[in-house]
């Protein structure tokens, strides 16, 4: 439950680390080390985590590539015949 105890939900999260990105890339080391504490507190994440979040945003994930059949008429046939 988001909010019970200040926690915010995912969506809310990624919303705010999305704006704190652009300032966490073009910050100082000493700035960074603030961004991060104060990104510590609000999302309740680890240091570590909040880096990469911040750093290296996730892809976007692609569609997946669907396999061919790999079976013959003759042995959907059979199949079938089962």
């Amino acid at each position: 439950m988001a909010g019970v105890l200040g926690e915010m939900d995912m969506h809310s999260r990624e919303q705010y680390l999305e704006t704190l990105r652009g300032d966490y890339r073009r910050a100082s080391r000493k700035e960074k080390t603030r961004l991060l504490n104060e990104a510590r507190k609000r999302t309740r994440l680890a240091r570590k985590v909040l880096i990469r979040k911040l750093a290296h945003p996730a892809k976007p994930s692609q569609p997946r590539v669907k396999r061919g059949v790999s079976y013959g008429a003759d042995v959907v046939t059979a199949l079938v015949q089962i």
